[in-house]
């Protein structure tokens, strides 16, 4: 029994989208960032923070400018505050039982985690 040309190309076809669905059904994990875990209050500090420099370069007083000191205090603090929870729970994760399946899993958790104690660097390319 000889099989078509239209039969081989429907079973490739069938083959392909099997493979597909298969590929497709696998669970994406979100992994967020520190920034993400910590958007809401971060967000309404930020918005704090800008108001504060909006009053101060419009007035220009020093009451103003301590407002706006205060604002940027308290959203450095807000964000580093919010690093060192999402490292914590971040690091809880990073157990050596979870990556003795998939090592290069355990060194890019650990980079990420380094990266968020470093200072960001600007690229302006």
């Amino acid at each position: 029994m000889e099989t078509t040309n239209d039969e081989l190309l429907q079973l490739f076809e069938n083959h392909i989208v099997d493979a597909a669905k298969e590929v497709a059904e696998k669970e994406i994990t979100s992994k967020p960032n520190w920034f993400t875990a910590a958007n809401d209050s971060l967000m309404n500090l930020i918005h704090s923070r800008n108001e504060a420099l909006k009053n101060f370069m419009e007035k220009g007083t020093s009451e103003t400018q301590e407002i706006l000191r205060e604002a940027r205090r308290n959203l450095l603090r807000e964000k580093r505050r919010a690093k060192c929870s999402w490292q914590l729970k971040f690091t809880e994760k990073c157990q050596k039982k979870n990556f003795q399946a998939n090592p290069k899993e355990a060194s890019n958790s650990w980079k990420a985690s380094r990266n968020t104690t470093e200072k960001p660097t600007r690229n302006f390319s």
